[in-house]
């Protein structure tokens, strides 16, 4: 961390923090956009699953 993150988190601490902090703002914007692209990340692996299973299904139909 930081000298910058280390100011805010002793300021956070003794709840003198400023709630429009530039350098909070900024790692919190980073972490929704990280956000988001995991979520992005996680619906195209369900899809993949979904895809995988269904072609299992249909092999298992032709077999039997």
């Amino acid at each position: 961390m930081n000298l910058r993150g280390r100011i805010c988190d002793v300021l956070a601490r003794l709840r003198i923090h400023n709630p429009d902090c530039e350098h909070c703002n900024a790692r919190a914007t980073c972490g929704s956009e990280l956000l988001k692209r995991l979520e992005e990340v996680n619906w195209r692996a369900a899809k993949t699953d979904e895809i995988f299973e269904s072609k299992a299904d249909r092999e298992t139909k032709l077999s039997a």
